[in-house]
C-alpha cells in the first residue's frame, strides 16, 4: 500500500529555487553598489587617454580657428586649453609639464613631452613639433 504523500528524493523545489536566486540578486546589487572596481592602472590610462584627448583638441582648436591655442598645466594638477574649462587630476597623480606647450594655426607645435605619475606608473605624452601629433607610451624603468 502507498501512502497519498509523494516520497522526496532529491533535488530542488521552486520556492528554494526562487530563494536562492533572490539572495545572489541582493548580493550582486550590493557589490555593485559600492561603485566601479578599477584597476590603479585603469586609472592611470583613462587619465593619460584625457589628458591626450585634451591635446588633440587644443591643436584642432588652432587649425580650425587659425589662432594660437595654448595647454597650461599648474603645480595643483589642474590642466587645460587656455579659455577652456581646466581639468583636475584624480587625487594620487601628478604631471611634469613643459612650461606650456603652443600649438599654431599651421598645425605645428612648440612641442614637449608630459609625464603623468601614479603609484600605479608613469605614461608618457609626447607632442610633435611639426605635425602637432599626440602619441602615449608607458613608461618602464
Amino acid at each position: 500500500m502507498h501512502s497519498s504523500k509523494a516520497i522526496r528524493t532529491g533535488g530542488f523545489t521552486l520556492l528554494e529555487m526562487i530563494i536562492v536566486l533572490v539572495v545572489a540578486g541582493l548580493a550582486a546589487s550590493l557589490l555593485l553598489a559600492r561603485g566601479p572596481m578599477h584597476a590603479p592602472t585603469l586609472e592611470l590610462r583613462v587619465a593619460a587617454e584625457t589628458l591626450a584627448a585634451e591635446l588633440r583638441e587644443g591643436r584642432a582648436i588652432a587649425t580650425a580657428t587659425q589662432q594660437t591655442v595654448v595647454f597650461l598645466a599648474t603645480p595643483g594638477g589642474n590642466y587645460g586649453l587656455s579659455g577652456h574649462t581646466q581639468r583636475t587630476l584624480p587625487v594620487g597623480m601628478t604631471l611634469q609639464v613643459p612650461d606650456r606647450i603652443v600649438f599654431f594655426p599651421d598645425g605645428s607645435t612648440s612641442a614637449g613631452t608630459i609625464v603623468l605619475a601614479s603609484p600605479a606608473g608613469r605614461m608618457a605624452i609626447t607632442v610633435d613639433r611639426l605635425t602637432g601629433h599626440v602619441a602615449m607610451r608607458q613608461i618602464t624603468s
